[in-house]
């Protein structure tokens, strides 16, 4: 039993003698917005700075490309100017004087090259990378980028963090959605759609402008809707299916199945000849993505 205690103590005290000797010159990775390195969702919004200090100076940064789509991953190879690093897809943040030039046209990192060789810190940003390698592509809902951040100082410590994006698309309308919609007084035409919102619905409003919006429309929108305004609120105005015929969005919601025959049904009888008003359908997720949509509402004289 003594010699379990003496174990013990002798475990105990070495783990507290670690403590105290950890190098206080070891590099670190640290990213303020994002503390846990949690999958981060891409965005306009989003806060990719990321900190690497090293008291002791750098001797060695690198970001490894393990997760990007094929069009991202063909930009960064171009970036990347040494064969060795094209295989493994890795960056060299100090000596790849290419990529030192394409981090310094984004404004990616700073300071980059040799010229980080011995500094104590620098911040790389994440979101203008991301922003540079996927300019003019359209991702695909749930594309995800995974970069592994290595770093070293002159001591030999090295230090390895990954952070990981994803990219959640905004709302979608369907590509038959029209732009011009003839309203008539007698209207028994069907016009549904279905929208899909995979960042979930957080607001969801149909607004009436234009320059030449129709008074009465107008009008009709302002004495029904939530406020007395001209916008129909459907996440938030509970009435909506007893004033325009519509069935109200549930928050949060995937998939929105927008009927607006009876609407139109409606404005077909209340907006006057010759009228031109703006029906514009915005959607915003919870991610503070927006879509919107707009549907330009014409009567004809002859009605």
């Amino acid at each position: 039993m003594k010699k379990v205690i003496f174990c013990l103590a002798a475990v105990l005290a070495l783990l507290s003698c670690s403590k105290r000797n950890a190098d206080p010159t070891a590099p670190t990775i640290s990213w303020g917005a994002n503390a846990s390195f949690a999958i981060q969702e891409m965005g306009d919004n989003m806060d990719g700075t990321i900190t690497v200090s090293c008291p002791s100076g750098i001797a060695s940064l690198q970001i490894k490309c393990t997760e990007v789509p094929d069009l991202s991953k063909l930009v960064l190879t171009q970036w990347i100017s040494i064969q060795t690093y094209k295989s493994s897809l890795t960056m060299d943040l100090l000596t790849d004087a290419s990529l030192t030039e394409k981090f310094t046209q984004y404004k990616i990192a700073t300071p980059i090259g040799r010229s980080l060789i011995k500094a104590p810190s620098c911040t790389i940003d994440f979101k203008a990378l991301l922003d540079a390698i996927t300019k003019d592509f359209a991702l695909e809902n749930g594309t995800r980028f995974t970069f592994e951040i290595m770093v070293s100082n002159t001591s030999g410590n090295v230090v390895t963090k990954t952070a990981s994006f994803r990219w959640t698309a905004a709302a979608t309308f369907p590509e038959n959605a029209p732009s011009i919609y003839w309203l008539k007084p007698n209207d028994d035409r069907k016009l549904e759609m279905n929208i899909t919102v995979p960042g979930k619905v957080s607001e969801f409003i149909i607004s009436f402008e234009g320059p030449d919006a129709d008074p009465v429309i107008l009008k009709f929108i302002e004495t029904r809707s939530l406020g007395k305004s001209n916008f129909i609120d459907l996440v938030n105005d509970t009435n909506v299916e007893q004033a325009f015929k519509m069935q109200p969005v549930i928050k949060n919601a995937a998939m929105v199945n927008l009927s607006l025959s009876g609407l139109m049904l409606d404005l077909g009888y209340e907006c006057g000849p010759g009228s031109s008003t703006d029906m514009v359908i915005t959607v915003k997720d919870a991610l503070g993505k927006v879509s919107s949509h707009t549907i330009t509402l014409l009567l004809d004289d002859a009605y």
